[in-house]
């Protein structure tokens, strides 16, 4: 079993590789104790990390940037930090409670995370494992 300080450092050294992934990428970072905010333009994500997965708390896209890729541009990013750390990606699909005719329905939001790799694990709970590169041999 891990100690706190042991805990703690194995996060911080998570959130720099992740903060170092999403900076290349373009995106400006945030770090608040063992979470990360991610921003792209007016759009933004916040990842909590844990020692076994990386919980997606919240993706938001800006109204003015919906229909530009920009939610995929986040969860692109997301799902690179993750397989570089080699962790699952968990998170509860929800739709915004105040539906505008640019956002997503439940159902096709949950159809937007499996289109990236998510698995539905029932009541809008979704995992996404880490994809791997094989190695040569």
């Amino acid at each position: 079993m891990l100690s706190i300080s042991d805990y703690n450092a194995m996060i911080q050294k998570r959130i720099t590789q992740a903060t170092r992934i999403a900076e290349e990428r373009g995106l400006l970072v945030a770090t608040y104790a063992s979470s990360l905010k991610l921003v792209i333009g007016k759009s933004s994500a916040t990842l909590l990390f844990r020692s076994d997965h990386i919980f997606v708390e919240e993706i938001k896209v800006h109204a003015s940037e919906r229909q530009q890729r920009r939610g995929s541009d986040i969860l692109n990013v997301i799902a690179a930090i993750a397989d570089d750390a080699g962790l699952r990606l968990e998170l509860v699909a929800e739709s915004p409670l105040h539906l505008g005719n640019q956002d997503l329905s439940q159902n096709h939001l949950e159809a937007w995370y499996r289109r990236h790799a998510f698995l539905d694990l029932g009541n809008s709970y979704m995992s996404r494992n880490p994809v791997t590169t094989p190695i040569a041999a």
